[in-house]
């Protein structure tokens, strides 16, 4: 009797509809199952970031904070979507009541955590894609401070703009005829189903913050960043090329002969290199750092190929190429939802339907992939990632120990490779400078003084073999 009082005013529970058998069939057997991998591995992702071989780049604090996120959303996610098929299922009671309390607690916390997880992907593709296509800009914009500062106001905009989200939902009393008892379940708010909120809040602007803007960045930023990957690619191996040719030849007067090589494709690449700002040219100041102030910027025929390609440009490359797949992957993975929200949109859409029931529950299943699937693409494109991870893991093999030497993080068996071909070249270097020593002298090409065999960029940002004249040839 203590529960019938009022309840002949209160609605059933069961006059609303419960889940479908293929909302069952994702949520209880697919989804926890995506969840508890994700969860893992972004735990796993979080211990390697924090690593302090991997804090040094600040872009890994973008990648550790995304971590934290995508846990959030993992979790929220299993707490709307799954917990309430398996509480609703449970023979006892009082469990049964905590379901609807569980999902309205939950549901905000997983749009701010998927709203946070989206422009933390974006800033980090923005950040990444000035440090390939305006390295020098970047300088500016990699201060820990401005980084944090960033991090913060992407959380306050998470937050203040799901603020609505709290007032979507609300619990409601009903009637459990399985338990002819009072409930608990889960209502509309009035503001949820008001016309004006529904079209400008939910309709308008969460189609441009969380689809359009996201996607239409993300893929701008995206091919420009496989773009200047391709040019550096080609770059390098021309300028790799180049100073093979150099050193097969006595002279820069012979190198100059040959025909066979096309100055005129390797001066636009290099043309398009330096005015694009590509990672090579940062390389290129590295190496005049290390050297002396007073050495000109210049690619000599003897220089350490592998300076320029595996201790700066490998490790940009290996962090851009991560971030694309990232990029990509997120992309793929909310590419259906954004489709399903535009015909949301434009269409009148049976919610219920069996075709557009299992094309939301895949499109849950692949936002929820996202946030887990990460580790895989730091695991595949992230060389650093990879090793720090095989450090933690064998913390006493020497195999996966990792050189700190030169800020160069590989594991030793490939560092040792590295180092006898280095010392092979440096003595068919050292031979060559002895033989020609005594030709190795100043020359002038139109009054500049240059050294035999040094290719210099020039002001107008190409290579040439200059045809030198020797100095005392000169009248």
């Amino acid at each position: 009797m203590e529960h019938g009082i009022g309840n002949e005013t209160l609605p059933s529970c069961n006059d609303y509809d419960g889940f479908t058998p293929v909302q069952t069939i994702f949520r209880l057997f697919i989804l926890p199952f995506v969840v508890i991998f994700g969860i893992t591995a972004n735990i796993i992702n979080i211990v390697v970031f924090l690593n302090k071989n991997m804090k040094s780049q600040l872009i890994n604090w973008f990648f550790l904070v995304l971590s934290l996120s995508d846990i959030f959303v993992l979790l929220s996610t299993f707490f709307v979507f799954s917990a309430p098929v398996i509480l609703e299922n449970s023979a006892d009671f009082n469990i049964v009541k905590q379901s609807a309390k569980i999902l309205v607690a939950w549901y905000p916390i997983a749009q701010a955590s998927h709203t946070f997880s989206v422009y933390i992907t974006v800033i980090v593709s923005v950040h990444r894609y000035f440090g390939v296509c305006h390295p020098f800009l970047t300088m500016r914009l990699s201060r820990p401070s401005f980084v944090r500062n960033i991090l913060i106001f992407t959380f306050i905009f998470a937050i203040t703009f799901t603020i609505p989200r709290w007032l979507e939902l609300r619990v409601a009393d009903c009637i459990s005829e399985t338990f002819k008892s009072r409930s608990k379940m889960v209502l509309p708010s009035k503001l949820l189903v008001n016309w004006f909120y529904g079209l400008i809040y939910k309709n308008i602007i969460s189609t441009i913050i969380m689809f359009i803007i996201p996607f239409v960045i993300l893929t701008f930023v995206n091919v420009k960043i496989i773009m200047r990957l391709k040019a550096s690619n080609i770059f390098r191996n021309d300028t790799t090329l180049y100073n093979n040719v150099l050193r097969s030849e006595d002279s820069c007067r012979s190198s100059y002969r040959r025909s066979n090589y096309d100055k005129s494709t390797r001066n636009s690449l290099v043309s398009e290199s330096m005015n694009n700002g590509l990672g090579d040219i940062n390389t290129l100041l590295e190496y005049k750092k290390h050297r002396g102030s007073t050495v000109n910027i210049s690619i000599a025929s003897n220089l350490d190929k592998n300076y320029l390609s595996k201790k700066t440009d490998s490790k940009d490359r290996s962090t851009s190429a991560m971030l694309v797949a990232i990029v990509t992957l997120f992309l793929m993975c909310n590419i259906l939802a954004f489709i399903l929200n535009m015909i949301e949109l434009m269409f009148k859409v049976v919610y219920y339907s069996s075709v557009y029931t299992v094309l939301v529950e895949v499109s849950t299943v692949m936002v929820t992939c996202s946030s887990a699937g990460t580790i895989v693409m730091y695991i595949i494109f992230g060389t650093k990632f990879r090793n720090t991870l095989l450090s933690i893991i064998f913390p006493n093999s020497q195999t996966y120990q990792l050189s700190q030497q030169s800020g160069v993080h590989s594991i030793i068996r490939r560092e040792n490779r590295s180092r006898n071909s280095l010392k092979r070249t440096d003595t068919r270097n050292s031979d060559n400078n002895g033989e020609n020593r005594s030709v190795n002298k100043e020359y002038i090409s139109d009054g500049k003084k240059v050294k035999k065999g040094e290719i210099l960029f020039g002001s107008q940002n190409y290579i040439t073999c200059l045809k030198m004249e020797k100095k005392s040839d000169v009248v």
